[in-house]
C-alpha cells in the first residue's frame, strides 16, 4: 500500500481487504512497526523502530496499543523489561540502566513505581519495600553497598518518616520517630552493646525536650535538653537512683 507520494505505507499480508498476518507499517515521520496485524491494526508480537531505525519497543500489542510483555528502550539508554497496559508500564517489571544494571525491580502502575519493589542506587545501596507515586512510601528497609541494613521502618515520599530503626556505622542504633530523614519526636539511642544511651525527646537529630541520658558507668541525667545539651531542670543520679545533684 502506497501513499499519494509513492511512499510505502504498508507492506505485508492481507485478509479480506484488511492488514492481517505479518507486515511492516511505515509512519510519515519515518518510524515504523514490524510484526503481526489483525483487523488493520498491530496485534500480537511486533517491534517499533524510530526514524533512525533504532528499536524502541519489542513485545506484545493489542489493537495498536503496547500491551502485554515487552522491552522498551528509552532515549537516556535505560530500558524496561516487563508488562505493559495502554502503552504504560503496569504490573511486574525491571528497569535497567545503559550498562545493564538494575535500577528498579518490582511493581508498576501507570508508568510509576507502585506496590512492592527494590530500587538500586549507583553507589550500590538499595531500598527494598513499598512504593507509591514513584517514591518509597510505607514500610521498607535501606541497605548500604555492602548489603548491611541501615534503616528499617516507614518512609513518606522517599524520606524517613514515622517509626523506624536506624543503624549507625559505630554500631549504635536508634529506635523511634523520624521526620524529614532526622530523629524527631520520641526515641531511644542504644550503644553497640544494646544498652540505652538516651531515651526521650528529639528535634532535628538533637536531644531536645525531656530525656534521660546514661553514661558508661551507669550515672544518668534525667531532665530537660536543648540543642543536644542539658538545659533547664534536671538531676544527676547514680545507677542505684541516689541523687548526686
Amino acid at each position: 500500500l502506497y501513499n499519494k507520494n509513492g511512499n510505502i505505507i504498508y507492506d505485508g499480508d492481507w485478509v479480506n481487504g484488511k492488514m492481517e498476518g505479518n507486515g511492516i507499517m511505515y509512519h510519515e515521520d519515518g518510524s515504523y512497526y514490524k510484526g503481526t496485524f489483525k483487523n488493520d491494526l498491530p496485534n500480537g508480537k511486533g517491534q517499533f523502530y524510530n526514524e533512525k531505525g533504532n528499536i524502541i519497543y519489542d513485545g506484545d500489542w493489542v489493537c495498536a496499543n503496547i500491551e502485554g510483555n515487552g522491552i522498551y528502550y528509552y532515549e537516556d539508554d535505560t530500558y524496561y523489561k516487563g508488562t505493559f497496559k495502554n502503552y504504560l508500564r503496569n504490573g511486574k517489571g525491571i528497569l535497567y540502566n545503559g550498562n545493564g544494571n538494575i535500577i528498579y525491580d518490582g511493581d508498576w502502575v501507570n508508568d510509576e513505581k507502585e506496590g512492592n519493589g527494590i530500587f538500586y542506587h549507583e553507589e550500590g545501596s538499595y531500598y527494598k519495600g513499598t512504593f507509591k507515586k514513584d517514591l518509597p512510601n510505607g514500610k521498607g528497609q535501606i541497605y548500604n553497598q555492602k548489603g548491611n541494613i541501615i534503616y528499617d521502618g516507614y518512609l513518606i515520599n522517599g524520606n524517613l518518616e514515622g517509626i523506624g530503626l536506624y543503624y549507625y556505622s559505630d554500631g549504635s542504633y536508634y529506635i523511634g520517630q523520624f521526620k524529614n530523614n532526622l530523629r524527631n519526636g520520641k526515641g531511644k539511642l542504644y550503644n553497640k552493646n544494646g544498652k540505652i544511651i538516651y531515651e526521650g525527646d528529639w528535634f532535628n537529630n538533637k536531644k531536645e525536650g525531656n530525656g534521660k541520658y546514661i553514661d558508661e558507668n551507669g550515672i544518668y541525667y534525667i531532665g530537660q535538653w536543648k540543642n543536644d545539651l542539658k538545659n533547664g531542670k534536671g538531676k544527676i543520679c547514680l545507677k542505684d537512683g541516689i541523687i548526686l545533684y
